[in-house]
């Protein structure tokens, strides 16, 4: 009899185990079915967003790829591609916040650092731009992608210059000359880089280095002449102008004002005396005309010469004591026409618009002798 009952409760024991099994694996069935459906909806969602963003329609691209990421919470590539809509969308906050969540879950990941840094860049937050920049030049890059790595840290470098952070630029530009292939091009881009940022001693250098390697490159000779005359090398400034192509408006202006400098500097080595007098008239008069140009705008304003009296005196003492006969016998009265000259012009600079290049060029003269002034 006992043994009876007890083998019935095994018996009822073991079927509450078979139903509780088959349950459960109906359950799981269930849930994997419902699982995988989810996962379609949010796979559909995702291509309907990443259409509507095709078709420029960023408002309904938002809405199909929230839908999404509400149903794939932990899927990287929907929450980026809900960032970029939201940012099509002009929700840039909310684009922020979709950010910050994933590098808070991956605070080393360069693509979400770049698009914080952007984004930072948009709002104009140069410190927290600069501090997404950096943080994604050192996350991990494989192997692949150190062009990419290169090319955003020229981005940064062109932010900073943008904002006027050219001591910040440099240090970004020396690690990335650092790191340079050696090609035409990487010279290029970094030498226009150091000319951006001040530095046209490296500027020049990365330009002659892509010419080394790309002798007929019309580039790499636009950019040594700018170099060159910023460096107050004007021979060789025009030298390398003349082999490129196609000037850009600045630079041709620069390539006539060093003409103009080579054939009107009368502290020149190797002139006659007769052709640094000749240099002294013609400078002088070009200054004395820039000066009562300039006077009589100021008068015709209502505004007291000032400065620009004295400058008038002083040619006036001047101008007859610099004969010719007097200059060619006499190097100190050449170097203080120069320094007036130098006075001259830039007083008028910051007092009238209307300078020329042949203005230009005298300012440089003086400011290659170091002209008292200064």
């Amino acid at each position: 009899m006992r043994w009876g009952i007890v083998h019935r409760e095994i018996m009822q024991l073991a079927a509450l185990i078979l139903i509780a099994a088959a349950s459960f694996s109906f359950t799981r069935l269930a849930a994997g079915s419902n699982r995988r459906m989810h996962t379609r909806d949010a796979a559909t969602s995702y291509e309907a967003g990443q259409r509507a963003l095709r078709a420029g329609n960023a408002p309904l691209a938002v809405t199909t790829l929230r839908r999404a990421t509400s149903t794939e919470r932990e899927n990287r590539q929907y929450q980026l591609a809900l960032a970029t809509a939201l940012a099509a969308a002009g929700e840039f906050s909310a684009e922020r916040q979709v950010l910050v969540s994933l590098r808070n879950e991956t605070p080393e990941d360069p693509e979400v650092n770049v698009r914080l840094a952007r984004a930072e860049v948009r709002n104009g937050n140069l410190l927290p731009a600069v501090r997404y920049y950096q943080n994604a030049l050192y996350g991990f890059w494989p192997d692949g992608q150190m062009n990419a790595r290169r090319a955003l840290r020229a981005e940064l470098i062109a932010y900073l210059l943008g904002a006027g952070q050219q001591g910040r630029a440099l240090s970004e530009l020396l690690l990335l000359a650092a790191d340079l292939p050696n090609t035409a091009a990487s010279h290029n881009q970094l030498g226009g880089l150091f000319l951006r940022a001040g530095d046209a001693r490296r500027s020049l250098a990365q330009f002659r280095s892509a010419l080394r390697l790309a002798p007929s490159d019309t580039v790499a000779f636009a950019g040594a002449g700018a170099a060159s005359f910023e460096l107050g090398q004007y021979a060789q400034a025009l030298a390398y102008l003349r082999n490129s192509a196609h000037l850009s408006p600045e630079l041709r202006e620069q390539s006539a004002i060093a003409q103009l400098i080579l054939a009107n500097d009368p502290l020149a080595r190797h002139l006659s005396a007769q052709e640094r007098a000749r240099r002294v008239s013609t400078d002088l008069s070009r200054a004395t005309q820039r000066l009562s140009g300039c006077m009589a705008m100021q008068n015709a304003f209502g505004r007291p010469a000032g400065e620009l009296d004295n400058l008038q005196a002083d040619i006036n003492a001047i101008t007859p004591r610099a004969a010719a006969r007097a200059i060619q016998h006499s190097p100190e009265l050449t170097e203080a026409a120069v320094d007036l000259i130098f006075r001259v012009e830039t007083a008028t600079s910051q007092s009238c618009p209307g300078a020329t290049p042949f203005d230009r060029a005298l300012l440089l003269i003086g400011k290659q002798y170091g002209s008292q002034s200064q």
